[in-house]
């Protein structure tokens, strides 16, 4: 890592980490799925657009 990027600050949207402390365990493992299909789904589709 060059000097540049060592030297960024991650920057935090703390309304979104508020929003995920209002949903229940459950809620946030069930957004956590929804998310995960949603980028399969966008690979499968980038997959098919490569090979198509």
């Amino acid at each position: 890592m060059g000097d540049a990027e060592s030297n960024q600050t991650a920057q935090v949207d703390l309304s979104l980490i508020d929003e995920a402390l209002k949903m229940s365990p459950l809620e946030r493992l069930e957004y956590n799925d929804r998310m995960v299909n949603m980028v399969e789904e966008l690979r499968a589709g980038f997959a098919q657009k490569d090979h198509g």
